[in-house]
């Protein structure tokens, strides 16, 4: 994966998890798996979903509402309608465009760079250690994260996802972990390796 890329790592054709000390004694997971582009699809639909924190009939009401105070402030302006000072109406067309933008379009365009960007099939090795986060797409290159850049985790239906200061995120999926109580070995990595990052509700 290049770093430049939509960061979503989603469920595996193939994975499995390696919780061992390494060389120098420190505790490490190594997860290994195939993905492909639907799958990132999935994981970034859950990850959009645990962001916003928003049900979908919710958000689709609140992108309703946002199109309601751009086209009503858009239209006052341009003295269609008279029912607000322009600067009342300019305020709310800015609202109304950041809320269909950050639900609608800014999803939209990320979709589109997913699915022109990412193979059909690709495989990932993720290296969790107490030193550092290394994301390897095998046979393109690898790239390394320090645990400072990581702002937030959750545990979800579909894995742990994690969030990092550049917007990009990750996930290890749900079906990497083997067995279940893998799962909470590493969130209770997580937590104590990166005490500074918020785990999400």
């Amino acid at each position: 994966m290049n770093p430049t890329q939509a960061g979503v790592l989603p469920p595996p054709d193939d994975s499995r998890i390696t919780p061992a000390p390494s060389a120098t004694g420190q505790p490490e997971f190594v997860f290994c798996f195939v993905t492909g582009r639907e799958e990132i699809l999935q994981a970034y639909e859950a990850s959009v979903r645990r962001s916003s924190q928003l049900r979908p009939w919710l958000r689709i009401c609140l992108v309703g509402l946002g199109f309601i105070w751009l086209g009503g402030g858009l239209a006052n302006i341009a003295g269609i309608i008279q029912s607000a000072p322009v600067w009342q109406s300019a305020l709310f067309s800015a609202m109304g465009w950041m809320i269909v933008w950050r639900h609608l379009f800014a999803p939209m365009i990320q979709r589109h760079k997913i699915r022109a960007s990412v193979p059909i099939s690709q495989e990932f090795v993720l290296k969790f250690s107490e030193a550092i986060i290394r994301i390897e797409q095998v046979g393109k290159g690898q790239y390394e994260r320090n645990w400072a850049e990581l702002v937030a985790f959750a545990s979800t239906d579909e894995g742990v996802l994690m969030w990092f200061s550049d917007g990009l995120e990750h996930c290890v999926p749900q079906r990497a972990f083997h067995p279940a109580s893998q799962r909470q070995a590493f969130l209770s990595f997580l937590r104590l390796t990166a005490p500074h990052a918020a785990p999400k509700p």
